[in-house]
């Protein structure tokens, strides 16, 4: 290979680690502005945040955007790249409603590693579950068991008044308890406080 060629692959080389390193730089900042949006419990609909940040826009484009744009206004790191934001289109400027859920399904993971792993090393733990719909609690047990955590060691459970959950010979309290008699049962006062609040 002559020097002319090595120099060429040199500065492609280059240009290719500066490009990798603006793309992180940009993708931290949005990174940022999910976990801030998720935080503060600020909506990430994403129906109409999708296609080029608009440099001047007086429409509502979504609080995403809006978070963006405070952080480019604020001079943050992606304020030197702007131009990748209005340039490039949803996904490939790292802005796109899938992107962001991506985004939140990896922040939720680690944060679901993190805590299975301290309540592995906990001597004991207890189980708190209100208004989950998604699974069944035998299932949830099922995951913890899979990623490590000792069954055995559950000291307390709570849930809502609902019956299939709290019912005291076929709810899902009762079956636990037969299975780990030191699971005791606590009704979950913070569900019942909302039920009051509710009908008042």
């Amino acid at each position: 290979m002559n020097k002319k060629s090595t120099s060429v692959i040199n500065r492609v080389n280059d240009q290719r680690a500066k490009e990798i390193s603006k793309n992180r730089a940009i993708l931290a900042s949005i990174i940022k502005t999910v976990m801030f949006c998720a935080w503060q419990k600020i909506a990430l609909p994403g129906h109409w945040e999708s296609g080029l940040l608009k440099e001047d826009s007086n429409e509502n484009e979504g609080n995403f955007r809006a978070a963006l744009r405070i952080r480019i206004g604020d001079g943050d790191e992606i304020k030197k790249n702007q131009k990748h934001l209005k340039d490039h289109p949803g996904n490939a400027s790292y802005i796109s409603p899938e992107t962001q859920n991506f985004i939140i399904e990896e922040i939720g993971e680690l944060l679901q590693e993190q805590i299975v792993k301290e309540v592995a090393k906990a001597e004991f733990f207890g189980i708190l579950l209100d208004g989950t719909t998604d699974c069944s609690v035998e299932e949830q047990l099922r995951e913890l068991e899979k990623k490590g955590v000792d069954k055995k060691k559950m000291r307390g459970q709570g849930y809502d008044r609902c019956a299939v959950m709290s019912g005291h010979t076929r709810g899902v309290q009762a079956i636990i308890k037969d299975t780990f008699l030191t699971a005791f049962y606590i009704l979950c006062a913070s569900h019942t406080l909302n039920l009051v609040v509710n009908e008042a």
